[in-house]
């Protein structure tokens, strides 16, 4: 067995993930199978993130950055014929942000799922 030393680390928001995401409030990234819970996932994960930044994890350049990826793809699920490149490509940019922040990696794993989902779902 792999043991980590774990001394000095501060962590505020950790979350692990095995099979389904879940992400704050209960919402299943792997359950979302329709167009209309995917974009009501994507938006409690912006404020999920945001809640995560209040707590000073994110850095505020990298939290908007991040938004401004998320509210994108968002917008391009709500279009009437949503493509799906641009809004997998949006997530992969904010996962790559995230993916900045070690504190933020159960973000950066829900993601990962929500890719997976908009890949399979548009």
């Amino acid at each position: 067995m792999t043991t980590f030393n774990q001394e000095g680390q501060n962590v505020n928001v950790q979350t692990n993930i095995t099979g389904d995401a879940t992400i704050v409030g209960g919402i299943h990234a792997s359950s979302t199978n329709n167009r209309l819970k995917f974009i009501q996932t994507l938006k409690r994960f912006e404020q999920d993130l945001v809640q995560t930044a209040n707590a000073k994890v994110i850095d505020a350049e990298i939290l908007t950055e991040a938004q401004q990826q998320i509210n994108s793809a968002i917008q391009q699920a709500e279009t009437e014929n949503p493509a799906q490149k641009p809004i997998v490509d949006r997530l992969e940019k904010a996962k790559d942000l995230l993916s900045q922040v070690s504190q933020a990696a159960g973000l950066v794993a829900a993601l990962v799922k929500l890719i997976a989902v908009a890949a399979s779902l548009f």
